[in-house]
Parts: structure tokens; sequence; C-alpha cells
């Protein structure tokens, strides 16, 4: 063992020769103990400790340390798995090495030292250990000092003259007292709550991060030697650098900064003011800069003809309308999503590799010159043709949202990911695309996607498409499948053993199996048809075994259902079966349902496996035992799906087609009457202004709430709108509507108000409309905020739709990494609007003793 650990400390000593200076003649000796000191429990308490000495510092290996043996010890090196994989506790016994020089221990256990006995300590390291307090007035000559991501609460480096770099971040200090060092070159404070700094008895400094702390002002005009300044995530309104002509570095992201001069800093390399309130910067002064990042801003313009050095350009989230970068010729990395941009000429930026544009207004773009490209996002522009031909290294495609009808991708056979949601397109072609491993095409309009070409596929998103079918088979590597919202009646995941996350919500499923998918965290089969389902997952963990993270299967027609382990998000809401007849077979509609988990029955008897009711028509309810508890299932004898009996065009296929239905049977909506004297609903119609007034308003009177029932319009009323009166349809419903302050209309130019009832109503005024309604009921607060990709605080009604989606009254739709966007410029269609209400007189009669 001590062979091995000789061979250890000879390494670590070898890789640190520039910094352990031997004990030589002349050096300076503190008090030691005379003669041998034992290397046992009592000198040296820690195991680990103590056996690192015992292999480094005895040379003779007698078991104890002569004089000459620790005069001679210069530097220990123990930081955690360097010699062992256990950690040191305590370093009690380097009192014995009064010569010691340097001393780093980094990563292990160690909440106290004494090192009043090593006056010659001139470098000390201590980083991520427990240790909650340091005391360094013995050593005088100390110069380095570590002790970042500690418990450390407080240091004083008075005694400390020659100090030149300390760095106490990410610790418990408060405040720090840093002017007896005069000698100072490199202060990190990062990551404490210190609320100010002062730096100017440090001439000599070169290096100040101060990030993310608590800093309100500072003042660097002392240290006309600095080259870094780190101060992002404080809260600045403030920063001048006037002084600073030596700066190649600065960090001043996340403060409250309305601008900030650079131009006296011509030597800056990197510039970070991520946001930050800054309307305008000048850059033309800095013609060395290599990187700028000024993302979440308010700049509406932005020169950087000067900037010939430039790589890396983040500017998103500002209002700029025109950018000129041809003369940045070395760009490689551009961000200006986001912005206001209606036209973006890259043809002179030919080494670029990553350009991030979306959410603009481009209607075009040439990147045949970007032979270099890797990266292309371009979602959220009005782009009507998109031509990648020419990038044959693509690896990343985004250009959702747009005004495409086809997409070309088959000359890009790096092409890793691709998303092209949200447009009708024609038939997408990936058959070229081996290496594709992301395929987010959610609301294409297609009927199918071979992905028989594409073994490497790990993600699938093909939501709100037409897909009968859907195959899989040819992809074992998919880890996550997003498909709801079609027309799917199987699924087979016989070949996609690698699968975590199945969401099918949305289709027409009768039964789906999960015994081939051993891995399978995350389940969302809501809204199908499936009679019975069985979840084997079962995960070991350090806590016991756990089933799926998430299984959802609300409003399907379960008769039963087995689960072996408990999940730890599992929402099976409401399960009805319909029949027309006078008894009903679960074992026969559903073989693999056991009758004899059935435990209760109200409102009919179990005969063996067949439930008949009381009466009829009736509705009965029965408890299932599912493995890990009951749950309660209903079978309505003498009625048919929902919807069939209402509307000629709603049926069970039809998107939201129960709430549909609520919509009817609770007089909310009666649809369009046909010719023979049927009606239909017309679900994908949009839903205009007045009608919306006229479907809240019957809300308001189901719920007995507003005097929606009895309230009548006064003279003034009829005055509100210039364009309503009482031949405009539903006519005091949008009165009403204005009344009770869900909507104030639209302001003219003379200054009165109109209504335009005929408007097409958008997902962000529906928004509003609902938040504002439950507002009125006394249930408009109290909601955490639900975040969307694509709502900012400039988003019209932004606080509304927030406050929506964290009452899960809307949703969203789910990007390709999981976030979720509002689209609110999105129209309201009339079976999104049905799901809208549904879901709020749900919100507002929960809980609620009416």
């Amino acid at each position: 063992m001590k062979n091995n650990m000789k061979k250890v400390a000879i390494a670590a000593s070898t890789a640190l020769a520039t910094v352990i200076i031997p004990f030589s003649v002349g050096s300076a000796v503190a008090e030691t103990v005379d003669g041998n000191i034992p290397i046992n429990e009592t000198t040296f308490p820690d195991e680990v400790f103590r056996e690192y000495v015992a292999g480094v510092w005895d040379l003779d290996e007698d078991g104890s340390l002569s004089d000459e043996e620790r005069l001679q010890v210069g530097a220990v090196v123990c930081n955690f798995g360097d010699f062992s994989w256990d950690q040191i506790q305590s370093l009690q016994g380097i009192e014995y090495a009064p010569n010691l020089e340097m001393i780093t221990a980094v990563g292990n256990a160690i909440s106290s030292i004494d090192i009043s006995k090593n006056l010659n300590l001139e470098y000390l390291s201590l980083d991520e250990n427990p240790i909650t307090s340091i005391d360094i007035s013995q050593n005088p000559n100390l110069s380095g000092l570590h002790i970042s991501r500690s418990n450390l609460n407080e240091i004083n480096t008075s005694q400390n003259p020659d100090l030149t770099f300390l760095d106490v971040s990410n610790t418990n200090i408060s405040s720090i007292d840093v002017g007896s060092n005069k000698n100072l070159q490199g202060l990190y404070v990062s990551g404490n709550q210190i609320s100010s700094i002062n730096t100017s008895q440090n001439p000599e400094l070169t290096v100040l991060d101060a990030s993310d702390c608590d800093l309100s002002d500072l003042d660097v005009s002392a240290n006309p030697l600095l080259e870094s300044l780190f101060v992002a995530d404080n809260n600045l309104t403030a920063l001048d650098i006037a002084a600073n002509t030596k700066l190649t570095k600065i960090n001043a992201s996340s403060n409250n900064l309305n601008e900030l001069a650079v131009s006296q800093a011509p030597e800056l390399v990197t510039i970070q003011v991520n946001g930050n309130n800054i309307v305008d910067l000048d850059v033309t002064k800095n013609p060395d800069l290599f990187v700028l990042e000024a993302a979440g801003n308010q700049l509406s313009s932005l020169d950087i003809s000067e900037n010939k050095q430039l790589d890396s350009l983040v500017v998103n989230f500002n209002n700029i309308a025109a950018l000129d970068m041809t003369n940045n010729e070395h760009l490689r990395h551009v961000n200006v999503s986001t912005n206001q941009l209606s036209q973006l000429d890259v043809s002179k930026n030919t080494a670029l590799q990553t350009l991030n544009a979306s959410e603009n207004v481009l209607a075009s773009i040439d990147v045949a010159n970007n032979t270099e490209l890797l990266s292309l996002e371009l979602g959220g522009n009005v782009l009507e043709t998109i031509d990648v031909s020419q990038n044959s290294n693509l690896s990343k495609l985004y250009v959702d949202g747009n005004n495409l009808s086809s997409i070309d991708v088959s000359h890009n056979a790096e092409l890793n990911a691709l998303s092209v949601s949200g447009m009708k397109l024609e038939p997408i072609d990936v058959t070229q695309n081996t290496k594709l491993e992301t395929l987010n095409a959610n609301g294409t309009g297609n009927a199918s996607f071979d992905t028989s070409k594409n073994p490497s596929l790990k993600q699938l998103y093909v939501d709100y498409n037409k897909l009968p079918n859907l195959d899989v088979s040819s992809n074992p590597e998919l880890e996550v499948l997003s498909a709801m919202g079609n027309e799917l009646e199987a699924v087979e995941f016989a070949n996609n053993p690698e699968l975590n996350t199945i969401n099918l919500a949305g289709n027409k499923l009768s039964s789906l199996d999960l015994y081939q998918t051993p891995k399978l965290q995350s389940l969302n089969v809501s809204e199908n048809r499936i009679r019975f389902l069985d979840v084997p997952q079962e995960f070991a963990t350090e806590d016991g075994p756990r089933g799926l993270k998430e299984l959802r299967v609300d409003n399907n027609e379960l008769l039963g259902l087995n689960i072996v382990v408990a999940p730890t998000v599992f929402s099976y809401g409401e399960n009805i079966s319909y029949t027309i007849n006078h008894e009903f077979d679960v074992a026969q509609v559903a073989p693999i349902v056991k009758p004899e988990n059935i435990t209760s029955v109200q409102g009919g008897v179990l005969d063996g496996s067949v439930i008949k009711p009381d009466a009829y028509p009736s509705d009965v309810i029965y408890t299932y035992q599912t493995g890990i508890g009951e749950i309660a299932l209903m079978i309505k004898f003498g009625e048919v799906r929902p919807g069939e009996l209402q509307f000629t065009d709603v049926d069970e296929t039809t998107p939201h087609a129960a709430e549909i239905d609520w919509l009817a049977k609770n007089g909310i909506s009666e649809g369009y009457r046909n010719e023979e004297g049927t009606r239909r609903f017309e679900p994908m119609t949009s839903v205009y202004r007045q009608d919306m007034a006229a479907f809240l308003r019957r809300v308001a009177v189901k719920n007995m709430d507003l005097a929606a029932a009895t309230w009548e319009p006064s003279d003034a009323d009829w005055e509100r709108f210039t364009d309503v009166n009482e031949q405009t349809p539903h006519a005091e419903d949008i009165l009403w509507l204005a009344h009770v302050g869900i909507s104030t209309g639209y302001k003219n130019a003379d200054g009165t108000f109109r209504f335009e009832p005929m408007t097409v109503v958008y997902r962000q005024d529906m928004a509003a409309f609902l938040h504002r309604f439950a507002t009125n009921l006394g249930k408009g607060e109290g909601v955490e905020p639900k975040d969307f990709t694509d709502v900012t605080d400039k988003t019209p009604h932004a606080d509304h739709i927030r406050w929506l989606g964290g009452t899960s009254i809307a949703r969203g739709y789910e990007n390709s990494d999981g976030t979720y966007r509002f689209e609110g410029m999105t129209n309201t269609y009339r079976q999104d609007m049905a799901a809208f209400l549904n879901r709020f007189d749900d919100y507002v009669n929960k809980d609620d003793s009416r």
C-alpha cells in the first residue's frame, strides 16, 4: 500500500512542481516538537489523511516522522480522488510540518482547520469542503486562498498583505473587506449575498468576479489594470468603466442597466449585457470584439460594422428592425430571434455555423453561401419558401410557424433535428435523413409519416395531424412519441424498447400493449376508447419500487385497469362506457377485465361478468380494484356516446366532442339549424366576438352569476358601442359583457368605442375574457402563472394568458423540447371554445359551496 501511495504522491508532486517550493535553509521555521512524531490516531486522527502521511511524509517507512522528514514537507496535495475515494474529514497533524508552503485538499469533508503553526504557508485551496470558518491571521506569506463552494460564514484577510488571489465564491459570507490587500490581483466573491464591495485600495486588481451577489452599485474607478469584470445577476442600475481601459471581458447581464459606455475600453474582446434595459449600445470603438451578447434589452438598432473580428452575436429579444452584418465575415454564431427584422443578409457570413432568426417578420432569406451552417432556426416568420440544398452540413433545422407549403431536406444527410410544425405541408420526405434523431411535425395536415429510414430517431412529435396509423417499428432508439389529436386506432411498440414517454391523447385507441416498453416513464392516453389497460412498469429505487412518473387515462371507456406499482402522478378522471342494451357483459366487451376485481356496484347488480341496471335508462357506478387501489367507473345504460344526439357534424372522433356535448346539454350553444330540422355545430368555424358574448353570458346564467339572467341594458348601455344596436346579433349579450367589465371594446379616433361583433376571437383575447370573468366571480387570484415560450411581457394580454395556463383551462401546444407555446394570434375555433368554457366552468365551481 505504501509503495502505491508513494507513486500517487510522486505523480501529484510532479504535476504541481511549479507551485511547490522545497524547504531550504533560511526559510522561516515555526516552533516544533522535538523528536520523532509517531504516525497514529493521536497525532493524525483522520484515517485517510494518516494513510496519506504514512505514504508520502514517512520517507524511511518506520512509522514515525523524524525532524528531518517533517521539515522537508513543503506541500500537501490530497484532493478527493487524487489518492483515495474516501473523503478526508480532518487535516489535524499538519502542524508537524512547519515549513508547509502549499495545501490543496479540494472536495473533502473538512469542516475546520488549524494552520496557525504553518507560518510559511503561501497557497491554500479548500474548495468544496463544508468548512464554516478559518483563521489565517498567522499566515502573513499567504498569496493564494481558495475556499469556494463551502459553508464559510466570514473571512478576515487583514493580516495577509501578500494576498494576490482570493476565491470565496458560493459560500455564506455577507460582507468582505480587502482594504489591507494592496497586492490583490484576483477577487472572486460570486454567489454570495454581498451588498457592497470596496476595491479602492486594490490598484493591482485584474480580475473581479462579483456575479450573483446583491450589489446595487459598484465603483471600479480605482482599478485601472482591471482586465475581467464579472457582475452578472445583481441589481446594478449604472456601471462606469471609463477608468478601466485595459478591460478585455465584461459580463453585466441580468441587472437593471439603462446604458453602458464601452468606448473607453478599446481592448474589449467579450461584452455580455443580456437582460438589462439598454436602449443604445455603441461598440464602434471596440475593434477586437469577439463576443457580443445583448439579448433581452430594448435595442432598436445596432452598428457592428467596426467589429470585424466578431465571432458570436447574441441580440435576441430586442426591437431591432434592421441589422447589417456584411462587414462581419468571421461571424460563426448569430442569434437575432424575437426582433422586428424584415430582411437579413447573411451572404457575406460564409463562416456562419449557427443562425437563429426565429420570431421576426422575414419573408425570405438566402443561405446558399452559408455552406458551414450546422444549425438554422427560422420559426415564427412569414417565409413562403426556404432552400437548404446548399447546406449539406446542416444538423438542425427549425422552420415552424411559417407560410411554407413544402420543405425539401433531401440534400441534408447530416440532419439531426427537424421541426416543421404549424404549417399545412405537402408530405414530408425524411428518407434521406438517416441520422435524424428528432422530428417535430405537429399540425402539418399530413396523413402519413414514413420514418422507416430513420433508425436513430429518438423523438417524434406528430400531434394534430390526420394520421389513421403510425408505424414506428423501424425506430428502435425511439424515446419520446407524441401523436395526440390524430385518428389512430392502434399503435404497436414491439420494436421500441427505449420508449420513456408516450402521448397518444385524443385518438381512437381501444387498447395498448405496454409490455414491450420496459423503460416507460410517462403515458397519456386520455380521450380515447380504451376499455382496459395493463400497466406493468416497475422500477427499483433506493426508496423501494416505483411505477410510472405520470399516467393519464382520463375520458376513456375503461371497464378495468391493472397497475403493478402506483404512478407518481395518476389521473383517470371520468371514464364512462355507453350502451343501449339492458345489460352489459364486461368480460365479453373487454376479455382481460377480471369480474372478481369489481368490489361494489351502485345502481345495479353484478351477475358473473354481467352488470344489470336497477332501472333503464340509468347510470351504474362500480368500483374496480386496480392493484394499487380502487377507482370508480360508470356505465350509462340507454345512451349512445356524447355528441351523437346533439349535432350532425359531431361524433366521438371530433376533438372535444364531450365538451361540445356539455355545451348543448347546458343550453350554452344550440348550433346551426340544418334544412331537415337537425342541427350542426361547425367545430372548426372560428368564434366571432358577438357569439362569444352570448356563450359567456349563458355560462354566467348557468351558474347564476353576475345577474346574467335578469340584467337588461339601459339607454346609456345602448350608447356604449358605435357598432352595436338592436339589430346586432346577441346585442344584449354584448352589452352585458361590457357592463360587467369583461370587454371594453376598441377605441375610435373620436374617443367613442366600437365592439367589432364579427371580428374573430383570437386565443389571447379569449384568455382576457375568461380571466376577467373569473375575477368578477372572485376566482381570478391564487393561480401560479404558466409560462409559454411565445409569450413575453410584450405580448398582448400576457398576464391573462399565463393565468389561463396556470388554471389548466388552456394547456397550449407542446414544443419539441417539452416546453409549451400558446399561439395567441391563432383563431379560437368553436370546438376549442367548447373545451375552454367547459374547463372554465369546472374551475370556477371547484370547491364551490353553491
